[in-house]
């Protein structure tokens, strides 16, 4: 029997969801005469056309939310792209250059980092102007030299005398917030690790079309000069060199070349997208672990990215992007001070898990049982 109308809750967020699912169903009853499997039909036709198209940035980008500045984008978009062409292991994306971070690279090169005090010291002395640290846009590992990437964006293209296409952009220039972003960061790592080989990028992708791109090495001097131009000399990768890949397919250089076998999606860029696949990720497999709904507590998703991807993220930076971005794209749902992976979270989890990696569920029907059974759970705690 139907509850009485005072037992209803009148917050929008209780029913909205519900309210969805049952106008698309009943419309779909109204034109296929009430036949339930036609809706499923339907389901499955969706989810099989969408395996057969092959994972991209692009598509993370619009299943998580890409990021709203154009720094944040320029990097997301450069991480993916330095991972098909150079095979950079991408460790930071649109990241401050700090001890934790620095830390997080020495274990992942099993190396010893200068004493924190000392380089404590060392980052203090290197931000002269006491501001806040600009963020670096790529920091990653490509065999054992570190990389560490300025990705900038420019339609300043060559002049078309250039015959033989060698050129992409007429001497981009790097300044302001961007070259002091790559000096600080050169030499933060440097200060780091003064063993390793550190080698400073300038990444440029045309504003409208990113796969036309050119890799610079530019020289990095201990002071810091107000611009540098970035010549032909210094170009050490360019699209022109795969233009038979671009011909042949736009977005070649932007799909995954194959099939993660890690179900954290770690083979992903950690930009904003990335970052979110991977702590949803760890969220849902917890979850489908349990036989009854999780709530997460603020606090606790930071420990979960802690103890799943061993780094460390301030609690500031868990409120003002993590959590917040897991909410805003109804990954997970706020209750009062708590949260719970949403069935659109788990169902976005199990789709990008069959998609990116060796390790999902292929057979809709299946996906489908899973979602069943997460409706369940939430329904015996909060109906």
């Amino acid at each position: 029997m139907l509850k009485s109308v005072t037992d209803v809750n009148p917050n929008p967020l209780a029913f909205d969801d519900l309210a969805n699912i049952l106008a698309t169903v009943s419309v779909q009853f109204g034109e296929n005469n009430g036949d339930m499997s036609q809706v499923v039909i339907e389901y499955k036709r969706l989810f099989n056309q969408a395996m057969g198209v092959p994972p991209n940035y692009n598509e993370v980008t619009e299943l998580t939310g890409e990021g709203k500045s154009a720094n944040d984008q320029n990097a997301g978009r450069g991480a993916w792209l330095l991972r098909n062409i150079a095979s950079v292991d991408v460790q930071a994306v649109h990241s401050e250059v700090s001890i934790p971070l620095l830390s997080f690279l020495a274990s992942k090169l099993q190396c010893e980092m200068v004493a924190e005090d000392e380089l404590q010291a060392r980052l203090h002395s290197l931000n002269k102007s006491g501001k806040r640290l600009p963020k670096l846009g790529i920091l990653g590992i490509q065999d054992r030299s570190v990389v560490v990437v300025q990705a900038i964006s420019s339609s300043n293209l060559a002049p078309s005398r250039d015959l033989f296409r060698l050129r992409i952009f007429d001497d981009p220039v790097l300044k302001g917030t961007s070259l002091r972003a790559l000096h600080i960061g050169y030499w933060s790592v440097k200060s780091a690790f003064p063993k390793l080989d550190v080698k400073p990028w300038v990444l440029v992708t045309h504003k409208d079309r990113p796969e036309n791109f050119e890799l610079y090495q530019p020289r990095i001097n201990k002071g810091m000069a107000d611009s540098v131009v970035l010549t032909k000399d210094l170009v050490v990768d360019a699209s022109y060199r795969y233009q038979h890949q671009i011909d042949e397919n736009r977005d070649a250089l932007w799909q995954l070349s194959k099939k993660l076998d890690n179900p954290l999606f770690e083979g992903l860029p950690p930009c904003r997208g990335g970052r979110t696949l991977g702590t949803l990720a760890a969220i849902a497999q917890r979850q489908l672990e349990s036989s009854d709904l999780i709530e997460w507590k603020e606090c606790e998703v930071g420990e979960l990215y802690r103890r799943t991807f061993d780094y460390h993220v301030s609690r500031d930076k868990i409120r003002h992007d993590i959590d917040d971005r897991l909410i805003s794209q109804w990954f997970m749902k706020p209750r009062e001070s708590i949260r719970y992976l949403t069935l659109f979270g788990l169902s976005r989890y199990l789709y990008c898990l069959a998609k990116y990696t060796t390790c999902g569920i292929s057979d809709p029907d299946e996906v489908l049982e899973q979602c069943i059974q997460h409706c369940a759970k939430i329904r015996a705690l909060y109906n």
